[in-house]
């Protein structure tokens, strides 16, 4: 019953789309051997000890990025670089209790101020100032601090009587950064 109210939930947020300033990315799977080398260089030491492993070109528009997802030591991770192959982030998808506690609170109350909200996915994302991307890498899957860490929260809510799709950046603490609408096209419902 639960998997059917999250999958109607999913077809809603889908299909309503109002306006044309958010979140109007197109993904589209690639082969390995058509990511930028220094992308392949630098990841082939992950690769070889991840499973579900896929290569993305993804455009919103303004620019091209590359994204690997991969499934390490059962968490399933993100990683972005742009055309150059410079690490952008990495996220890794977690659940509501793998946040901090006031973390948390802040977050689901910035939430409260819809009529009604789900929560559909929650990512931690890291990123670093540091120059050496094999160091970030590292220090994010031994599980060590990195500079920066954001949560990415992938929401539904409830708007004027319509359910709405919005993709919102909370920093460490829970304060909000960016809250972007989801767009989707009828193309995203082609199955491959």
């Amino acid at each position: 019953m639960i998997r059917q109210i999250l999958i109607g939930v999913l077809i809603i947020l889908r299909l309503t789309s109002f306006s044309q300033a958010g979140k109007d990315e197109r993904e589209s799977r690639i082969k390995k051997q058509d990511l930028p080398t220094a992308i392949i260089s630098l990841l082939d030491p992950y690769l070889s000890k991840s499973k579900h492993i896929r290569f993305y070109k993804e455009e919103d528009g303004k620019s091209i990025t590359f994204e690997v997802k991969l499934t390490w030591n059962k968490k399933r991770y993100s990683i972005e670089f742009d055309t150059l192959g410079v690490l952008q982030d990495v996220e890794v998808v977690i659940k509501e209790r793998e946040i901090d506690q006031n973390t948390l609170i802040a977050i689901k109350n910035h939430l409260s101020s819809f009529s009604k909200y789900r929560i559909i996915k929650i990512q931690k994302q890291y990123s670093s100032k540091l120059e050496n991307s094999r160091k970030l890498l590292d220090s994010i899957f031994s599980k060590e601090a990195a500079d920066t860490i954001r949560f990415e929260v992938e929401v539904s809510v409830k708007e004027n009587g319509n359910w709405q799709g919005y993709e919102i950046l909370y920093s460490e603490r829970g304060a909000m950064l960016l809250k972007r609408k989801i767009i989707s096209r009828s193309s995203d419902f082609i199955l491959y």
